[in-house]
């Protein structure tokens, strides 16, 4: 066992060795497109919260954010220092600046859906080749298909009932007092038209570096099997790890085994596209605001 994993391992760095660097430099072209596109989103908001912030200040501030996110458990941290910065460097209330974070935050998630919807044609295969890897034979998928929903019901109920009633509550009253802020906030639609196709850019961009990352191996993906397998990347939102190490590569790795990629491959594919999405980016975010720090407090 010990022998296949360290030749799996040898067999994948020898193929990322092999790489062509057109590839990497087209991965970290994607990146860098969609940062700028989560960038652009973020100003529109602020536009239609009357607020005026130059598009080099907001990059700056994405890209600290973006590097503490990444280094921190889950996006949290990220997401605060973002609402303090831009409060701090753009002299606006804390009030619009956790509004407009807010408001960012959800025209992401409102994509969810969408781009859930069009990952099913690539459903069906990755669940016949799960099940067929880890259910017995005495188990057939149409019994655990109509079983399924009401496995979840049951676990959803036992998840509910493990909350404490009090932080249902207060969390109920957290929300509430939440939206209630933005009904007083409100974005022109064209604002929210706008942000949401900037959205749904950003998801696009992600699907596509995976895609991008595939074919450099020579593993052709469809669309639709490149958008599930960014969506299996959300799992570092709820895996609380310093940017989701270990979960996203299990899961990256799982997903392109699942659709029938070998080990090796599927190994050299999550290293290249982390490398570059998590590594690489973390390290060149960290290094552009230090210098624009540096250079904006050195003596004119």
């Amino acid at each position: 066992m010990l022998h296949s994993i360290l030749e799996t391992f040898h067999r994948s760095f020898a193929l990322l060795g092999s790489t062509p660097i057109g590839y990497s430099v087209g991965i970290l072209g994607l990146c860098v497109l969609a940062i700028f596109a989560s960038v652009m989103r973020w100003q529109i908001l602020l536009r239609g919260l009357g607020i005026q912030v130059r598009l080099r200040l907001l990059l700056e501030i994405n890209l600290a954010a973006t590097c503490v996110g990444n280094l921190a458990p889950g996006r949290l941290g990220g997401d605060l220092l973002r609402v303090v910065l831009l409060q701090k460097r753009a002299d606006i209330g804390l009030r619009l600046a956790t509004a407009s974070s807010l408001y960012d935050r959800a025209i992401e998630a409102a994509q969810f859906p969408l781009f859930v919807l069009l990952a099913l044609p690539a459903l069906p295969r990755l669940f016949d080749r799960l099940f067929a890897w880890h259910l017995s034979l005495t188990v057939s998928w149409p019994t655990l298909r109509s079983t399924l929903p009401w496995l979840v019901a049951l676990g959803l109920l036992l998840l509910g009932l493990c909350i404490p009633t009090q932080r249902i509550v207060g969390l109920h009253s957290r929300l509430r007092q939440v939206l209630t802020e933005l009904r007083t906030l409100r974005v022109p639609f064209r604002n929210l038209g706008i942000s949401v196709l900037y959205a749904q850019a950003v998801w696009t961009l992600d699907a596509l570096r995976l895609l991008v990352a595939a074919r450099a191996f020579g593993v052709v993906l469809t669309p639709w099997q490149a958008v599930a397998l960014s969506i299996s990347t959300l799992i570092e939102c709820i895996v609380p790890t310093m940017g989701g190490l270990g979960a996203v590569e299990g899961t990256l790795i799982t997903v392109l085994c699942v659709y029938g990629v070998s080990p090796e491959r599927a190994m050299a594919i999550t290293v290249l596209d982390r490398t570059i999405s998590y590594g690489l980016v973390t390290v060149l975010s960290a290094v552009f605001v230090a210098f624009h720090r540096t250079r904006r407090d050195s003596p004119q």
